[in-house]
Protein backbone atom coordinates (compact mmCIF):
# COMPACT_ATOMS: atom_id res chain seq x y z
CA UNK A 1 0.00 0.00 0.00
CA UNK A 2 1.26 3.48 -0.88
CA UNK A 3 0.61 6.12 1.75
CA UNK A 4 1.07 9.82 1.00
CA UNK A 5 2.13 10.92 4.44
CA UNK A 6 4.69 13.48 5.64
CA UNK A 7 8.22 12.36 4.83
CA UNK A 8 7.17 9.71 2.26
CA UNK A 9 5.55 11.74 -0.49
CA UNK A 10 6.95 13.91 -3.28
CA UNK A 11 5.54 16.82 -5.25
CA UNK A 12 4.51 14.58 -8.15
CA UNK A 13 2.58 12.25 -5.86
CA UNK A 14 0.77 15.14 -4.20
CA UNK A 15 -0.06 16.62 -7.61
CA UNK A 16 -1.44 13.26 -8.77
CA UNK A 17 -3.60 13.11 -5.65
CA UNK A 18 -4.86 16.65 -6.26
CA UNK A 19 -5.75 15.87 -9.89
CA UNK A 20 -7.72 12.78 -8.89
CA UNK A 21 -9.49 14.58 -6.07
CA UNK A 22 -10.40 17.42 -8.45
CA UNK A 23 -11.88 14.87 -10.87
CA UNK A 24 -13.75 13.26 -7.98
CA UNK A 25 -15.27 16.60 -6.95
CA UNK A 26 -16.39 17.31 -10.52
CA UNK A 27 -17.85 13.83 -11.00
CA UNK A 28 -16.13 13.55 -14.36
CA UNK A 29 -14.97 10.33 -15.99
CA UNK A 30 -11.52 9.52 -14.58
CA UNK A 31 -10.98 6.28 -16.51
CA UNK A 32 -8.01 7.77 -18.39
CA UNK A 33 -5.95 8.02 -15.18
CA UNK A 34 -7.25 4.96 -13.32
CA UNK A 35 -6.94 1.22 -13.95
CA UNK A 36 -10.06 -0.42 -15.37
CA UNK A 37 -12.68 -0.81 -12.66
CA UNK A 38 -10.76 1.31 -10.14
CA UNK A 39 -12.41 3.85 -7.87
CA UNK A 40 -11.67 7.06 -6.07
CA UNK A 41 -13.24 6.76 -2.63
CA UNK A 42 -13.55 9.67 -0.23
CA UNK A 43 -14.52 8.91 3.35
CA UNK A 44 -15.65 11.89 5.38
CA UNK A 45 -13.23 12.57 8.24
CA UNK A 46 -14.51 10.66 11.24
CA UNK A 47 -15.76 7.82 9.04
CA UNK A 48 -14.98 4.14 9.47
CA UNK A 49 -12.30 3.18 6.95
CA UNK A 50 -12.04 -0.45 8.09
CA UNK A 51 -15.77 -1.14 7.66
CA UNK A 52 -15.82 0.65 4.30
CA UNK A 53 -12.99 -1.61 3.20
CA UNK A 54 -14.86 -4.68 4.42
CA UNK A 55 -17.86 -3.46 2.38
CA UNK A 56 -15.80 -3.88 -0.78
CA UNK A 57 -15.20 -0.19 -1.46
CA UNK A 58 -11.40 -0.35 -1.21
CA UNK A 59 -9.20 -2.73 -3.17
CA UNK A 60 -5.70 -2.76 -4.61
CA UNK A 61 -6.53 -0.24 -7.37
CA UNK A 62 -8.36 2.29 -5.18
CA UNK A 63 -7.31 5.85 -4.51
CA UNK A 64 -8.58 6.31 -0.97
CA UNK A 65 -8.93 9.73 0.68
CA UNK A 66 -9.68 9.16 4.36
CA UNK A 67 -8.62 10.11 7.83
CA UNK A 68 -7.52 6.59 8.73
CA UNK A 69 -5.42 4.09 6.83
CA UNK A 70 -7.12 1.01 5.35
CA UNK A 71 -6.03 -2.50 6.35
CA UNK A 72 -2.74 -3.70 4.88
CA UNK A 73 -4.69 -6.32 2.92
CA UNK A 74 -5.61 -3.60 0.39
CA UNK A 75 -2.27 -4.18 -1.31
CA UNK A 76 -1.63 -1.56 -4.00
CA UNK A 77 -4.27 0.94 -2.87
CA UNK A 78 -3.05 4.53 -2.57
CA UNK A 79 -4.09 6.13 0.69
CA UNK A 80 -4.15 9.93 0.93
CA UNK A 81 -4.78 11.20 4.47
CA UNK A 82 -7.37 13.94 4.86
CA UNK A 83 -8.65 15.99 7.77
CA UNK A 84 -11.10 18.82 8.35
CA UNK A 85 -14.45 18.92 6.57
CA UNK A 86 -15.99 18.98 3.10
CA UNK A 87 -19.77 18.91 3.55
CA UNK A 88 -20.57 22.46 4.69
CA UNK A 89 -19.82 25.83 3.06
CA UNK A 90 -16.87 27.30 4.90
CA UNK A 91 -15.31 23.91 5.65
CA UNK A 92 -11.65 23.36 4.90
CA UNK A 93 -10.36 20.00 3.70
CA UNK A 94 -6.70 19.28 4.45
CA UNK A 95 -5.14 16.80 2.02
CA UNK A 96 -1.89 15.01 2.89
CA UNK A 97 -1.04 17.76 5.38
CA UNK A 98 -0.09 19.83 2.35
CA UNK A 99 -3.13 21.05 0.40
CA UNK A 100 -5.85 23.15 2.00
CA UNK A 101 -9.09 23.17 0.04
CA UNK A 102 -11.76 25.73 0.86
CA UNK A 103 -15.35 24.51 0.43
CA UNK A 104 -17.74 27.20 -0.84
CA UNK A 105 -21.38 27.30 -1.87
CA UNK A 106 -21.96 28.63 -5.39
CA UNK A 107 -23.87 31.74 -4.32
CA UNK A 108 -20.97 32.94 -2.16
CA UNK A 109 -18.31 32.68 -4.86
CA UNK A 110 -19.16 36.04 -6.46
CA UNK A 111 -18.52 37.85 -3.19
CA UNK A 112 -15.31 36.16 -2.04
CA UNK A 113 -11.72 36.29 -3.22
CA UNK A 114 -10.08 33.02 -4.19
CA UNK A 115 -7.00 32.59 -2.02
CA UNK A 116 -6.12 28.98 -2.87
CA UNK A 117 -7.61 25.63 -3.92
CA UNK A 118 -11.40 25.92 -3.74
CA UNK A 119 -14.23 23.47 -4.38
CA UNK A 120 -17.52 25.17 -5.26
CA UNK A 121 -20.67 23.17 -4.54
CA UNK A 122 -24.33 23.51 -5.45
CA UNK A 123 -25.96 23.17 -2.04
CA UNK A 124 -29.50 24.53 -2.50
CA UNK A 125 -31.96 25.91 -5.05
CA UNK A 126 -30.49 29.40 -4.68
CA UNK A 127 -27.10 28.03 -5.72
CA UNK A 128 -28.65 26.25 -8.70
CA UNK A 129 -30.39 29.44 -9.81
CA UNK A 130 -27.13 31.40 -9.55
CA UNK A 131 -25.30 28.74 -11.56
CA UNK A 132 -27.97 28.77 -14.29
CA UNK A 133 -27.98 32.57 -14.42
CA UNK A 134 -24.21 32.53 -15.03
CA UNK A 135 -24.64 29.88 -17.71
CA UNK A 136 -27.41 31.85 -19.45
CA UNK A 137 -25.31 35.03 -19.41
CA UNK A 138 -22.30 33.27 -20.91
CA UNK A 139 -24.47 31.72 -23.61
CA UNK A 140 -26.20 34.98 -24.56
CA UNK A 141 -23.36 37.48 -24.32
CA UNK A 142 -20.08 35.64 -23.79
CA UNK A 143 -19.82 37.17 -20.32
CA UNK A 144 -18.24 34.44 -18.19
CA UNK A 145 -17.92 34.13 -14.44
CA UNK A 146 -14.26 35.00 -13.93
CA UNK A 147 -14.28 33.45 -10.45
CA UNK A 148 -15.03 30.08 -12.06
CA UNK A 149 -12.19 30.68 -14.53
CA UNK A 150 -9.67 30.86 -11.68
CA UNK A 151 -7.31 27.87 -12.09
CA UNK A 152 -7.60 27.02 -8.38
CA UNK A 153 -11.41 26.74 -8.46
CA UNK A 154 -13.13 23.41 -9.11
CA UNK A 155 -16.88 23.37 -9.70
CA UNK A 156 -18.26 20.22 -8.10
CA UNK A 157 -20.83 17.79 -9.52
CA UNK A 158 -20.50 18.93 -13.12
CA UNK A 159 -21.60 15.56 -14.48
CA UNK A 160 -24.86 15.68 -12.50
CA UNK A 161 -25.50 19.25 -13.65
CA UNK A 162 -24.83 18.48 -17.31
CA UNK A 163 -26.77 15.22 -17.49
CA UNK A 164 -28.78 14.37 -14.36
CA UNK A 165 -30.49 11.59 -16.31
CA UNK A 166 -27.19 9.86 -17.07
CA UNK A 167 -25.51 7.20 -15.01
CA UNK A 168 -23.03 8.50 -12.41
CA UNK A 169 -19.32 7.87 -12.78
CA UNK A 170 -18.57 4.35 -11.50
CA UNK A 171 -15.24 5.62 -10.20
CA UNK A 172 -16.76 8.05 -7.70
CA UNK A 173 -17.81 6.97 -4.19
CA UNK A 174 -18.42 9.00 -1.05
CA UNK A 175 -18.91 7.58 2.44
CA UNK A 176 -20.30 9.80 5.17
CA UNK A 177 -19.07 9.79 8.76
CA UNK A 178 -22.25 7.85 9.58
CA UNK A 179 -21.38 5.16 7.01
CA UNK A 180 -23.84 6.04 4.25
CA UNK A 181 -22.62 5.37 0.70
CA UNK A 182 -23.33 8.00 -1.96
CA UNK A 183 -22.12 8.98 -5.41
CA UNK A 184 -21.40 12.53 -4.23
CA UNK A 185 -21.35 14.66 -1.11
CA UNK A 186 -24.87 15.97 -1.73
CA UNK A 187 -26.24 12.70 -3.04
CA UNK A 188 -28.91 10.40 -1.71
CA UNK A 189 -27.99 7.57 0.65
CA UNK A 190 -27.70 4.37 -1.39
CA UNK A 191 -26.63 1.85 1.24
CA UNK A 192 -24.90 1.62 4.60
CA UNK A 193 -21.44 0.08 4.81
CA UNK A 194 -22.72 -2.24 7.54
CA UNK A 195 -24.95 -3.90 4.94
CA UNK A 196 -21.92 -5.69 3.53
CA UNK A 197 -20.09 -5.85 0.23
CA UNK A 198 -22.84 -7.50 -1.81
CA UNK A 199 -25.54 -4.98 -0.80
CA UNK A 200 -23.23 -1.99 -1.31
CA UNK A 201 -22.13 -3.20 -4.75
CA UNK A 202 -25.75 -3.82 -5.78
CA UNK A 203 -26.78 -0.34 -4.63
CA UNK A 204 -24.00 1.34 -6.62
CA UNK A 205 -24.58 -0.78 -9.73
CA UNK A 206 -28.32 -0.11 -9.73
CA UNK A 207 -28.00 3.65 -10.30
CA UNK A 208 -29.73 4.48 -13.59
CA UNK A 209 -29.57 8.26 -13.06
CA UNK A 210 -27.04 10.49 -11.33
CA UNK A 211 -28.18 11.10 -7.76
CA UNK A 212 -25.07 13.04 -6.74
CA UNK A 213 -27.07 16.21 -5.99
CA UNK A 214 -30.46 14.75 -5.17
CA UNK A 215 -30.25 15.35 -1.42
CA UNK A 216 -29.67 19.06 -2.12
CA UNK A 217 -31.83 19.68 -5.20
CA UNK A 218 -34.99 17.85 -6.32
CA UNK A 219 -33.96 15.67 -9.24
CA UNK A 220 -36.80 16.97 -11.40
CA UNK A 221 -35.47 20.53 -11.04
CA UNK A 222 -32.05 19.43 -12.25
CA UNK A 223 -33.61 17.51 -15.12
CA UNK A 224 -35.75 20.49 -16.14
CA UNK A 225 -32.79 22.86 -16.05
CA UNK A 226 -30.82 20.57 -18.37
CA UNK A 227 -33.81 20.02 -20.67
CA UNK A 228 -34.33 23.78 -20.98
CA UNK A 229 -30.66 24.23 -21.84
CA UNK A 230 -29.56 21.48 -24.24
CA UNK A 231 -26.22 23.30 -24.46
CA UNK A 232 -25.50 23.00 -20.71
CA UNK A 233 -23.02 20.13 -21.08
CA UNK A 234 -21.11 22.16 -23.67
CA UNK A 235 -21.13 25.18 -21.35
CA UNK A 236 -19.53 23.10 -18.62
CA UNK A 237 -16.93 21.78 -21.08
CA UNK A 238 -16.13 25.35 -22.11
CA UNK A 239 -16.03 26.47 -18.48
CA UNK A 240 -13.52 23.77 -17.59
CA UNK A 241 -11.40 24.51 -20.66
CA UNK A 242 -11.28 28.22 -19.86
CA UNK A 243 -10.27 27.42 -16.29
CA UNK A 244 -7.39 25.23 -17.42
CA UNK A 245 -6.14 27.80 -19.93
CA UNK A 246 -6.49 30.91 -17.75
CA UNK A 247 -3.10 30.48 -16.09
CA UNK A 248 -1.36 30.60 -19.47
CA UNK A 249 -3.59 32.93 -21.49
CA UNK A 250 -5.50 35.05 -18.96
CA UNK A 251 -9.25 35.55 -18.79
CA UNK A 252 -9.84 37.01 -22.26
CA UNK A 253 -10.82 33.72 -23.87
CA UNK A 254 -13.75 33.83 -26.30
CA UNK A 255 -15.61 30.60 -27.06
CA UNK A 256 -17.47 30.12 -30.32
CA UNK A 257 -21.17 29.62 -29.65
CA UNK A 258 -21.18 31.66 -26.46
CA UNK A 259 -22.03 35.19 -27.51
CA UNK A 260 -19.70 35.14 -30.52
CA UNK A 261 -18.88 33.38 -33.79
CA UNK A 262 -15.81 33.54 -36.01
CA UNK A 263 -18.02 33.46 -39.09
CA UNK A 264 -20.54 36.34 -39.14
CA UNK A 265 -24.16 35.34 -39.66
CA UNK A 266 -24.06 32.05 -37.76
CA UNK A 267 -26.27 31.65 -34.67
CA UNK A 268 -24.33 32.93 -31.68
CA UNK A 269 -25.85 30.35 -29.35
CA UNK A 270 -24.34 26.84 -29.15
CA UNK A 271 -25.81 24.41 -31.67
CA UNK A 272 -22.89 21.96 -31.70
CA UNK A 273 -23.02 18.50 -30.20
CA UNK A 274 -21.18 17.82 -26.96
CA UNK A 275 -18.41 15.93 -28.78
CA UNK A 276 -17.63 18.71 -31.28
CA UNK A 277 -14.31 20.50 -30.71
CA UNK A 278 -14.49 23.79 -28.84
CA UNK A 279 -13.28 26.72 -30.94
CA UNK A 280 -11.51 29.46 -28.97
CA UNK A 281 -10.04 32.89 -29.59
CA UNK A 282 -6.94 33.46 -27.43
CA UNK A 283 -5.38 36.87 -28.02
CA UNK A 284 -4.85 36.92 -31.81
CA UNK A 285 -4.80 33.16 -32.30
CA UNK A 286 -7.59 30.68 -32.94
CA UNK A 287 -7.60 27.24 -31.38
CA UNK A 288 -9.62 24.05 -31.32
CA UNK A 289 -9.89 21.94 -28.17
CA UNK A 290 -10.70 18.28 -28.58
CA UNK A 291 -13.17 17.76 -25.76
CA UNK A 292 -12.43 14.06 -25.26
CA UNK A 293 -8.92 14.70 -23.91
CA UNK A 294 -8.50 18.51 -23.76
CA UNK A 295 -5.92 18.54 -26.55
CA UNK A 296 -5.30 22.06 -27.85
CA UNK A 297 -4.63 22.75 -31.55
CA UNK A 298 -3.78 26.07 -33.14
CA UNK A 299 -5.78 26.75 -36.30
CA UNK A 300 -5.71 29.16 -39.16
CA UNK A 301 -8.66 31.55 -39.20
CA UNK A 302 -10.22 29.98 -42.31
CA UNK A 303 -9.87 26.47 -40.87
CA UNK A 304 -11.67 27.57 -37.70
CA UNK A 305 -14.47 29.16 -39.70
CA UNK A 306 -14.87 26.03 -41.84
CA UNK A 307 -15.10 23.79 -38.74
CA UNK A 308 -17.56 26.22 -37.22
CA UNK A 309 -19.83 26.25 -40.27
CA UNK A 310 -20.03 22.45 -40.44
CA UNK A 311 -20.56 22.14 -36.68
CA UNK A 312 -23.43 24.62 -36.59
CA UNK A 313 -25.31 24.30 -39.88
CA UNK A 314 -27.06 21.28 -41.42
CA UNK A 315 -24.94 19.50 -44.03
CA UNK A 316 -27.02 20.70 -46.96
CA UNK A 317 -26.57 24.33 -45.85
CA UNK A 318 -23.02 24.07 -44.51
CA UNK A 319 -21.38 22.98 -47.77
CA UNK A 320 -22.55 25.87 -49.98
CA UNK A 321 -21.85 28.31 -47.13
CA UNK A 322 -18.27 27.03 -46.83
CA UNK A 323 -17.80 27.11 -50.61
CA UNK A 324 -18.79 30.78 -50.71
CA UNK A 325 -16.77 31.58 -47.60
CA UNK A 326 -13.48 30.12 -48.83
CA UNK A 327 -14.05 30.66 -52.57
CA UNK A 328 -13.35 27.01 -53.30
CA UNK A 329 -15.08 24.15 -55.04
CA UNK A 330 -17.20 21.71 -53.09
CA UNK A 331 -14.56 19.02 -53.65
CA UNK A 332 -11.81 21.25 -52.23
CA UNK A 333 -13.91 22.09 -49.19
CA UNK A 334 -14.67 18.41 -48.59
CA UNK A 335 -10.97 17.53 -48.83
CA UNK A 336 -9.95 20.26 -46.38
CA UNK A 337 -12.70 19.26 -43.98
CA UNK A 338 -11.60 15.62 -44.08
CA UNK A 339 -8.01 16.66 -43.43
CA UNK A 340 -8.99 18.78 -40.44
CA UNK A 341 -11.18 16.01 -39.05
CA UNK A 342 -8.30 13.55 -39.26
CA UNK A 343 -5.73 15.94 -37.85
CA UNK A 344 -7.94 16.78 -34.89
CA UNK A 345 -7.98 13.02 -34.31
CA UNK A 346 -11.68 12.75 -34.54
CA UNK A 347 -9.88 10.06 -36.57
CA UNK A 348 -6.37 8.97 -35.43
CA UNK A 349 -3.18 10.73 -36.39
CA UNK A 350 -1.72 14.11 -37.18
CA UNK A 351 -1.69 17.60 -35.79
CA UNK A 352 -2.27 21.09 -37.08
CA UNK A 353 0.29 23.89 -37.29
CA UNK A 354 1.21 23.34 -33.64
CA UNK A 355 -0.44 21.42 -30.87
CA UNK A 356 -0.25 21.71 -27.13
CA UNK A 357 -1.93 20.10 -24.14
CA UNK A 358 -4.55 22.24 -22.44
CA UNK A 359 -3.56 22.65 -18.81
Amino acid sequence: MEILSPGTRDDVAVTDAAVRLGGWFSGSDMSSCLPHGARIVVIQPGGDTATATAAGLVDSDTWLFSEHEPPLSCGGAVHVPIAGGLELPGDELIVADDIYIQILDYSSLAYLSVAGPTAVRITCLEDLQAFLADADRAMCSGDWSEQLAHPSVQLADQAALADPGGRPSPQRVYVTAEGQVRTGIGGTDLAHIDAGAEAVAAALDSQETDSSLDAMIPHERLAQAAADRPWLARYLQALETRRRLTRRYGCGIAVSGFGTRFQPGLPKQPAEGAEAPLLLQLARDTYAVRTQDDRLFRLGRDAARLLEVFAVLPEETALPTAVNLLDMTAQQVARIRADLTARLQLAPGGSLETDEAAE
